[in-house]
């Protein structure tokens, strides 16, 4: 999901038929901004597949994968456009085939920007950044593997290097990743940024499987180590931090049902027991978005594949308890 400041944005998958996957953008007012309908070209014996479409920086985004053979990618199509014209906005961003990202590396998760696309690659786990012409100006491609995407903005990606300590680097158009973090030799984790914030997981006593203690710290957004300003916000769980409004969110399911909500802003933390609407479950702890006044989660029904309904739900700051 996505929110500009005044409205949320998310995006949901509808189904498919013979010929296209079709795609649905809406906004936090019930309203329907788009119905992507992506064809599903066939050449000869080639099938393509269609990854979920992606919101950011006021921009929406997917990947159509063609298969040579099921499990061989011939190429890769990115298309983008804007959440002010999305019907007529969608064009092709970047055409990679096998040769441009090392082999047979279809697109695992993406993060599209105000300008560029950033997408990690598997098998392997490798991260590229392509600008608006779809050229490949940052790429993790001079690390060992296993290098996850955790977000990006503007032309700067911030990946995760699963090495020990576990650290996070920037990647900026025109080079290959830096150091970012750790700044103290501790395995850190799940960097999120709306780009004037930015959140991160501390892990305390990692062993490579488990840690000692998680802690959540926040800074100023930069893409300089040296000038980070980290601020220590508390102990949480694992879970990935969500960032928007000068807002920082996690989210955690509980044993015995529901989800714990975190919020912790200017004017300290709120926390809260939230139940799910019935007969839906949050898969992943993750928000839709992150507003100035609530986040939006979107719960899917359960046992109920290839549903069109959509179940967002939004929990306001204001309901939640201060610690």
């Amino acid at each position: 999901g996505f929110h500009d400041g005044a409205h949320g944005y998310f995006s949901y998958w509808r189904g498919n038929t013979s010929d296209q996957s079709t795609f649905v953008i809406a906004r936090d007012d019930g309203a329907i901004v788009a119905v992507v309908r992506v064809p599903k070209i066939r050449y000869d014996d080639i099938v393509c597949g269609v990854n979920p479409i992606m919101l950011g920086g006021g921009r929406f985004a997917l990947a159509v994968l063609r298969w040579e053979t099921p499990d061989l990618v011939q190429d890769q199509t990115f298309l983008a456009g804007t959440l002010a014209a999305p019907a007529d906005s969608l064009a092709v961003t970047a055409v990679l085939d096998r040769d441009d990202v090392g082999g047979n590396r279809p697109v695992q998760r993406m993060r599209v920007t105000e300008s560029h696309l950033a997408a990690e690659l598997v098998p392997g786990y490798e991260v590229i950044l392509l600008d608006e012409h779809g050229d490949i100006v940052s790429s993790t491609f001079d690390l060992p593997r296993s290098t996850h995407l955790d977000d990006a903005v503007e032309d700067a990606m911030f990946v995760r290097h699963r090495a020990l300590p576990i650290e996070v680097r920037v990647g900026t158009a025109g080079g290959t990743t830096r150091p970012f973090l750790p700044i103290d030799g501790i395995s850190v984790a799940h960097l999120s940024t709306d780009g004037r914030h930015m959140a991160w997981l501390k892990l305390i006593g990692w062993d490579g499987a488990r840690a000692e203690r998680i802690e959540l710290w926040a800074s100023p957004y930069t893409e300089d180590a040296a000038a980070l300003v980290p601020t220590f916000l508390g102990e949480v769980a694992f879970s990935r931090p969500h960032l928007g409004a000068a807002h920082v969110v996690a989210i955690e399911a509980r044993a015995e049902g529901g989800l714990e909500v975190v919020v912790f802003d200017a004017g300290g933390s709120r926390i809260g027991v939230v139940e799910l609407p019935p007969d839906t479950q949050l898969i992943k702890p993750w928000a839709a978005y992150v507003g100035p006044e609530e986040v939006a989660i979107a719960p899917k029904p359960v046992m109920t594949p290839g549903t069109e309904a959509l179940t967002v739900q939004f929990i306001r700051y204001d309901a939640l308890r201060p610690e």
